[in-house]
């Protein structure tokens, strides 16, 4: 699996041989996560770039940019404009990033937040599938990723990864 260079001491180890320092200037989802897997899938569980990476394959799908896609898809049906994505080509951001990341931010007007929530608790607006609603509340984890998931957020890092969420 792979995780944030920072969180697993054998890829900062790595990383910091094999890879330019964070100042080199700004790098793509491609050029920031491109180490190895710190682990197999199902084997564990860490924080990691997975989100930026499913953003690169939206945009391999569509051929659109990833804040491009989530406007038609996501914000155009309510008729949500008033919103910011914080992305490689927005403000301070653009001077370490380059393109779109999945996970950065996303800033909504709390009228226009609450629509998005009705729509996926209500299936008001039909964003998702009631299926796919449905299978967002089910355990995807293997036994041995439950355990990691576990002892992380017991962890002294685990009030970072536990919000709202009761480790026990």
């Amino acid at each position: 699996m792979m995780s944030y260079s920072w969180y697993l001491p054998h890829i900062a180890k790595w990383r910091e041989k094999f890879f330019a320092p964070d100042d080199a200037g700004p790098r793509s989802v491609q050029e920031r996560f491109c180490y190895p897997l710190g682990f197999q899938p199902d084997e564990g569980w860490v924080y990691r770039p997975g989100v930026h990476w499913a953003g690169r394959i939206v945009e391999r799908v569509t051929g659109l940019s990833l804040e491009e896609s989530i406007q038609q898809r996501i914000f155009d049906p309510p008729g949500i404009s008033e919103r910011t994505i914080l992305s490689g080509g927005r403000g301070d951001m653009n001077l370490r990033l380059r393109g779109d990341f999945g996970s950065y931010g996303l800033y909504l007007p709390g009228d226009d937040d609450t629509k998005i929530l009705h729509s996926i608790w209500a299936n008001g607006m039909k964003l998702l599938k009631p299926a796919t609603i449905h299978d967002i509340f089910e355990h995807h984890l293997s036994l041995q990723a439950t355990n990691s998931h576990q002892a992380v957020l017991t962890s002294p890092m685990g009030s970072f990864f536990r919000v709202g969420v009761d480790p026990m």
